[in-house]
C-alpha cells in the first residue's frame, strides 16, 4: 500500500510539473504573438554602378516607432539613408529600405551590423555576414544596453570578442580580441564593462574601461565564474561560480578584487540580477524540464521570496521591467559577398 501511495505521489508531482511547464510556455507564447509586429528591411547595396537588394525580416517587435541603422565592422560600407525609422503595429508587417554604399568587393568575413531600437524598451542587433538568409539568435546575456535615451550605447559579444556600438554616431568599436569573451555588462556610470572571459583557461570575470583599456581579471579562481551583473551603485558585481562544488552566487568588489560568497543553500543558481534599489537580487535557478524558479534574496543571501516556475523568456521580461532598461537581443545571419556571381 505504501509503495502504491509513493508511486501515486510521484506521478502527481510529475503531472503538476508538466502542467506548470505547458501553462507557462503557452502564456508566454500568447503574450509574444499578441503584441508582436514585424519589419521587412530591404538593404539596397550599391557598389559603383552595381546595385543589389536583399531582404531581412525582424519579428516579435513591440508596437511603436523604431529607429534603425547600419554599420560595417570592416568600414567598407556605409549607410546612405539618413535616420531611417519605421512604425510597428501588432500582427502587421511594416517595410523599410536602407541604402548602403560599399567600396570594392565584400570579403567572406566582412561583418555588417543592422540594428533597431525604440528608445523605450528594446534594442535589436543583427550581424550580416555571408550568403545564407537565416537568422540565428544569440542569447541576451551577451548584450548590455546603457541608459534610456534616443541613442543608446550598446556593448555585445560577437565571435568571442566584445564590441561597443554608439547608435547615435554609428560608431562601432572592437574592445577585445581574445576570441574568448562574452556576457558583457555596463557599469551604471558607463565608464567600465564587466564580462566573462576564458582567456586564462577557465571562465573568469574581467573588467575593462569603456574603450577596452585596462582589462583585468578580478576573480582569479581555478573554477568557473560567469554571468556578471553590476550593482546599481557601481561598487560591486554579482556573479555565478562553481568554486564551492556547485553553482552559488558570489560578489566581487572590482576596486579590491575581494570576493564574498553570497548564497549557501541547495538552490542551483544560474543567473542573478540586481534590483534597481540595490537592496535585493533576483535569482533564476537552473532549468528543470525547461522551467526555472525566481528567488529574491537580500544582500546577505537570505531568501525573501520564491516565485512560481517560469521560463527563461519570463526572466528576460522581468529584467526589462525591473531594471527599466532596454531589452536587447542579438541575431546572427550569414550573408556572403552580396555581389558574388553578378559583379
Amino acid at each position: 500500500m505504501s509503495k502504491f501511495i509513493k508511486s501515486l505521489g510521484t506521478s502527481l508531482l510529475l503531472v503538476s510539473l508538466i502542467i506548470f511547464w505547458v501553462y507557462n510556455l503557452s502564456y508566454n507564447t500568447e503574450i509574444t504573438s499578441a503584441t508582436g509586429g514585424a519589419v521587412e528591411i530591404t538593404v539596397l547595396y550599391k557598389n559603383g554602378e552595381e546595385v543589389k537588394d536583399i531582404n531581412y525580416t525582424i519579428d516579435l517587435l513591440e508596437e511603436g516607432g523604431y529607429s534603425l541603422g547600419f554599420v560595417d565592422r570592416s568600414t567598407n560600407c556605409s549607410m546612405l539613408t539618413p535616420s531611417p525609422s519605421v512604425r510597428v503595429h501588432a500582427d502587421q508587417l511594416a517595410h523599410l529600405t536602407i541604402q548602403v554604399q560599399c567600396n570594392g568587393k565584400l570579403g567572406k568575413r566582412t561583418g555588417h551590423i543592422l540594428y533597431a531600437h525604440n528608445s523605450l524598451e528594446r534594442v535589436l542587433l543583427y550581424e550580416i555576414k555571408n550568403a545564407q538568409h537565416s537568422f540565428k539568435k544569440i542569447r541576451s546575456s551577451n548584450i548590455s544596453v546603457l541608459g534610456i535615451n534616443k541613442d543608446p550605447l550598446v556593448t555585445f559579444s560577437l565571435e568571442g570578442n566584445i564590441w561597443s556600438l554608439d547608435t547615435g554616431t554609428r560608431k562601432l568599436k572592437q574592445l577585445t580580441d581574445a576570441g574568448l569573451d562574452n556576457e558583457p555588462d555596463w557599469a551604471p556610470d558607463g565608464e567600465h564593462i564587466a564580462f566573462t572571459s576564458r582567456r586564462d583557461g577557465n571562465k573568469e570575470i574581467y573588467v575593462m574601461g569603456a574603450e577596452g583599456n585596462q582589462q583585468q581579471n578580478i576573480t582569479n579562481s581555478p573554477s568557473s565564474d560567469y554571468f556578471p551583473d553590476w550593482s546599481p551603485d557601481g561598487m560591486k558585481v554579482v556573479f555565478t561560480s562553481n568554486r564551492k562544488g556547485k553553482e552559488e552566487l558570489f560578489i566581487v568588489y572590482p576596486n579590491t578584487k575581494r570576493v564574498r560568497q553570497l548564497t549557501h543553500n541547495t538552490i542551483q543558481e544560474q543567473e542573478a540580477l540586481w534590483m534597481p534599489d540595490g537592496r535585493a537580487i533576483k535569482v533564476r535557478s537552473r532549468s528543470v524540464l525547461g522551467m526555472s524558479r525566481i528567488y529574491t534574496i537580500d544582500f546577505n543571501g537570505r531568501i525573501l521570496e520564491t516565485e512560481i516556475a517560469v521560463t527563461a523568456f519570463s526572466f528576460n521580461r522581468f529584467y526589462q521591467s525591473t531594471h527599466n532598461l532596454m531589452q536587447a537581443d542579438v541575431y546572427a545571419t550569414d550573408l556572403n559577398n552580396p555581389f558574388s556571381g553578378w559583379i
